[in-house]
């Protein structure tokens, strides 16, 4: 069996252009490339059929795409009666890869296909893991791979390492998938896909909206995806309402709402907030860095203005959701310049110092509210 698909493609950076095009002339399954204008920078008109490869490779730091690969691999090849005795799942900080390479060669139980995954394959990055692994038996293993047997490697990195040999040889006879977190475009498109896939409209405009509030997370994204198509019913549409409505509350949207209490000067409920993502597990680090994030873009919203720049272009000139230029417009209107290049600073010490380890996280955190409310006070217009 063949399928036939079109596939849009997106490149963010033009530095990995060439190495697309190459990697396009080399792949057999690709009928036609073309360069288009618009949203999407290429179309491929591709052609492949169905058969399970031998050796895949994932990459990336994306867990939920990863391991829905794994549960269709799972699907497709394990037996469900004899699932345990033909699925193996390996560790490579604990086990060896002559250990996971002898599993893989074993014929299966009572059934035609055996599934052998090896996650935290760091010995195809740059990083070094927990234990020396000897390639020899990976390559031996490459040089005839059996065809009951699907061996999968996951290296959670954003790129092998390249001048390895392994990798070469990987590259050669192994299918390599990426497995990296979706952003912009792609992330929008994917967020889109899952409401048709539940039944339900939800157009780019709003897929992005939902995206500034949740995050790229895509089990999170998932989750909150059927809920609103839940509400909404088969074949509703989710509107900015609705998602305004029933969407949980995000680290994103709680440092909004933070920064709103900050700039009014209600420090008691700005410190609510902020001990509300303490409890919930949240991450000093990542609050921070959305700290940065949102005075960052106050900082240049208010450049933009000052240049003439109208409202209503400044997303599009900024490359982010209306939602977030919406926020930043009303509180860059409460600091001067100075103070949001004073404020930039001193968060970018404060990251320092949280990861070397200088300061105590939530304390840093707490002491740049105070910082900044004892300032808003001292000058109404910073």
């Amino acid at each position: 069996m063949q399928l036939l698909s079109f596939i849009f493609v997106n490149i963010d950076q033009t530095e990995h252009i060439e190495e697309f095009r190459k990697t396009i002339v080399q792949c057999s399954s690709v009928l036609e490339c073309h360069h288009v204008a618009g949203e999407y920078d290429y179309l491929l008109k591709v052609l492949q059929n169905d058969k399970i490869q031998p050796i895949y490779i994932l990459f990336g730091e994306e867990s939920y795409l990863i391991r829905e690969f794994i549960r269709f691999l799972r699907k497709k090849l394990v037996d469900s009666e004899y699932g345990d005795m033909n699925y193996g799942q390996y560790d490579c900080n604990e086990a060896s890869i002559e250990d996971i390479v002898m599993e893989a060669g074993t014929i299966p139980f009572l059934s035609n296909k055996r599934l052998v995954c090896a996650f935290n394959a760091t010995f195809l990055t740059g990083n070094k893991g927990k234990l020396d692994h000897n390639m020899d038996s990976l390559l031996e293993y490459l040089s005839d791979p059996p065809e009951f047997t699907s061996l999968v490697l996951v290296a959670p990195s954003e790129k092998l390492d390249e001048r390895k040999k392994i990798v070469k040889e990987l590259k050669e006879k192994a299918c390599i998938i990426s497995c990296q977190s979706l952003k912009g475009n792609q992330l929008h498109q994917w967020i889109s896909k899952k409401g048709l896939e539940n039944g339900v409209q939800l157009p780019l405009n709003q897929a992005a909206y939902l995206a500034e509030l949740i995050g790229n997370d895509l089990s999170q994204l998932r989750s909150e995806i059927m809920k609103l198509a839940t509400y909404v019913g088969k074949g509703g549409a989710i509107t900015l309402e609705t998602i305004e409505l029933l969407a949980s509350p995000s680290l994103n949207r709680d440092v909004f709402s933070l920064i709103d209490h900050v700039v009014k000067g209600n420090v008691k409920e700005a410190y609510r907030i902020l001990f509300d993502c303490f409890t919930a597990g949240e991450e000093p680090i990542k609050i921070l860095a959305l700290f940065i994030r949102h005075f960052r873009i106050m900082l240049q919203v208010k450049f933009l203005l000052e240049e003439g720049i109208k409202q209503e272009q400044l997303a599009a000139k900024l490359k982010i959701h209306p939602f977030s230029v919406k926020k930043a417009i009303g509180h860059q209107t409460h600091f001067t310049e100075e103070s949001l290049r004073l404020f930039l600073s001193m968060l970018s010490e404060y990251d320092l110092q949280m990861k070397t380890g200088k300061i105590d996280k939530q304390l840093a955190l707490q002491l740049f509210i105070s910082i900044v409310v004892e300032k808003y006070h001292a000058n109404k217009s910073l």
